[in-house]
């Protein structure tokens, strides 16, 4: 509704600047607010001024609320957090019962989170979560930023209880519930219980045997025991990638599944022209792109590189693939580089430490 009324208001000014009239339109302070964010770089500054101004000036225009969460937005971009804050106060003060009230709740938290406010964020999470239990998509969201908030302050414990009470839960969409359970292995890996991370891991296999995500299960075990049994993680992260090829040959197995856990490298891949690449082809480069992932996650980056490289010369003529596979290997060589440097800066810690505790006199 906001969206159209917006663009009803835009018409409007472009209607009285093509009459010629002098007479001012309400929505124009609010747009040129809006309009102030989609330059580059944004003006934050500029649009806080128009959101002030249109809120001063129409105290009653349905507006208001999106214009005083545009405005803590833009304080909290700024790191203006109190600002940011009062706007939202505003916003629930103004507006209670209404979704502009769960939004500014919901805009407060990621505050606290940024101000490291760990147990306020964690309070306004559990506000909306129990008040909205009847509306699933909104309890599922609180449930979200209420475990993220247990991620981003490493309480790994309450972080496990809220991923398992949303795995058992009704309210939560079923296509979220397996990244629930990585995301609940994950934090128990964190604890170093890596029977408990495992056993999530495999739970999901379980749950959920013919999904992307189960064949991710595998890579995340292989994760887990990388370091305590790397033959068993070599095992499991060899049952995934063979997982993986197969795909090509299976046109409505996993490849058709909603993979919310997916990374950055099988997000990054547009798909070709249409009409350009046959089915199977489509599934080998998605296959591909899968197991460069797995490799990566696995940090094996020489591995992920490989495979993408030998995907671009496969399809030499495909623009897309060949566009996409450069930019995900400079991707995994920056990665690479970047963990090279992480190692090499610990070592030197390491081989100076020695000498510096020698040199402490005793007493």
């Amino acid at each position: 509704m906001i969206l159209r009324a917006i663009r009803t208001g835009l018409c409007l000014l472009i209607l009285v600047g093509l009459g010629g009239c002098s007479v001012e339109v309400p929505e124009q302070l609010f747009l040129e607010g809006m309009q102030a964010l989609q330059t580059t770089p944004r003006n934050y500054i500029y649009a806080i001024m128009q959101f002030e101004k249109f809120v001063a000036k129409y105290p009653e225009h349905e507006y208001v609320p999106a214009a005083l969460m545009e405005k803590a937005r833009c304080h909290h971009a700024l790191r203006d957090y109190e600002e940011a804050l009062a706007s939202c106060d505003q916003v629930i003060a103004r507006f209670p019962r209404t979704r502009w009230e769960v939004e500014a709740m919901f805009l407060k938290s990621e505050v606290y989170q940024a101000q490291e406010r760990w147990e306020r964020a964690v309070e306004i999470c559990k506000q909306v979560q129990q008040r909205m239990k009847h509306i699933p998509r909104l309890y599922q969201d609180a449930s979200m930023r209420l475990a993220a908030t247990y991620v981003y302050s490493a309480s790994w414990p309450m972080a496990v209880a809220t991923y398992e009470e949303m795995i058992q839960s009704a309210s939560v969409d079923s296509q979220l519930k397996p990244s629930l359970y990585i995301y609940k292995g994950r934090s128990l890996a964190e604890q170093g219980l890596i029977e408990q991370a495992k056993a999530s891991f495999t739970a999901l296999r379980e749950a959920y045997p013919d999904s992307l995500e189960a064949i991710r299960a595998d890579v995340e075990i292989a994760k887990v025991l990388q370091q305590v049994n790397p033959d068993a993680s070599e095992q499991y992260l060899e049952q995934a990638v063979e997982a993986y090829r197969r795909l090509v040959a299976e046109p409505q197995a996993a490849t058709d599944t909603v993979e919310v856990a997916s990374g950055p490298l099988t997000e990054g891949f547009p798909g070709a022209a249409p009409g350009s690449l046959l089915p199977a082809e489509e599934r080998e480069i998605r296959s591909v792109f899968l197991i460069a992932e797995a490799y990566d996650y696995m940090q094996r980056y020489d591995q992920a590189i490989e495979v993408l490289e030998q995907l671009r010369s496969r399809f030499p003529h495909e623009a897309r693939v060949f566009q996409t596979v450069t930019a995900l290997v400079q991707l995994i060589r920056q990665e690479q580089e970047a963990k090279e440097r992480i190692n090499a800066s610990e070592e030197q810690a390491l081989s100076t430490a020695p000498a510096a505790v020698g040199a402490v006199s005793p007493g």
